[in-house]
């Protein structure tokens, strides 16, 4: 992270997502570089290979590992990480939640509310979060 803005890894099996993906991000002021994996496993070769990232926003249902696994995983060696898990199917927010993600959202939300925005909005309050679970204020 350099100021205000934020590297964004997005993870999805849909090559068609990871290409909207990257169009909506992109170009935002606030998103310094947008990475691509089209699995969990490609994530975790990307963020071994290049290091963490401050936002992975994963896909929850994928071919070769879910996001749920991607963000325990993550979660566990990179925990300054922003996580985001996007899912069509209903009911899988609680369940993200529960698996470490920082938040979730429907990919119908993701699509046409200023992704972006959102995205840099939840960057912020996770690492107010964790500043002050460290005492940084």
């Amino acid at each position: 992270m350099r100021g205000d803005r934020f590297e964004v890894l997005v993870v999805d099996d849909n090559a068609d997502f990871l290409v909207l993906w990257e169009l909506l991000l992109g170009g935002h002021p606030r998103v310094s570089r947008v990475r691509r994996a089209a699995s969990a496993g490609e994530a975790s070769r990307d963020l071994a290979r290049h290091g963490p990232t401050d936002v992975v926003m994963a896909d929850v249902w994928m071919a070769g590992g879910s996001g749920y696994e991607l963000a325990e995983l993550i979660q566990t060696t990179h925990p300054d990480t922003t996580i985001v898990l996007t899912s069509c199917a209903e009911g899988a927010d609680a369940e993200a939640l529960r698996r470490g993600a920082t938040a979730f959202l429907t990919k119908e939300l993701t699509v046409g509310h200023g992704i972006a925005d959102l995205l840099g909005e939840l960057f912020d309050e996770h690492r107010r979060a964790l500043r002050a679970r460290v005492g940084g204020g």
